[in-house]
C-alpha cells in the first residue's frame, strides 16, 4: 500500500512539474511574442512617420515649384505688359515726331 501511495505522490509531483514547466514555457512564449509584436509596432510606426515626413517634404517641394511657376508666369505677364507699353510709347513718339515734322514743314 505504501508503494502505491509513493507511486501516486511521485506521479503527482511529476505531473505538477510538467504542468509548471508548460506554464513557464507558455509564459516565455507570450513574453517573446509580445516583444516581437512591440518591435513590429515600433517598426511600423517609425516607417509611417518617415513616410509622412517624406510626403510632407514632397508636398513642400511641389508648393515651391508651384510658387516658382506662378512667379515666372507673373514675370512673363509683366514683360508682355512692358513690351506693349514700349510699343505704344514708340507709336506715340513716332506720331509726335511725325506731327512735329509735318508742322515744321508747314512753317
Amino acid at each position: 500500500m505504501m508503494e502505491i501511495l509513493d507511486q501516486i505522490i511521485k506521479i503527482d509531483k511529476e505531473s505538477s512539474k510538467y504542468k509548471q514547466d508548460n506554464e513557464n514555457y507558455l509564459n516565455d512564449l507570450i513574453q517573446k511574442y509580445q516583444r516581437e509584436i512591440d518591435e513590429k509596432c515600433e517598426e511600423i510606426m517609425t516607417h509611417a512617420h518617415q513616410e509622412a515626413q517624406r510626403q510632407e517634404e514632397e508636398l513642400k517641394e511641389k508648393e515651391l515649384i508651384n510658387e516658382e511657376l506662378i512667379k515666372k508666369s507673373g514675370e512673363e505677364e509683366i514683360l508682355k505688359i512692358e513690351k506693349s507699353y514700349l510699343k505704344v510709347k514708340e507709336a506715340l513718339i513716332e506720331k509726335l515726331f511725325d506731327s512735329l515734322f509735318v508742322e515744321g514743314n508747314k512753317i
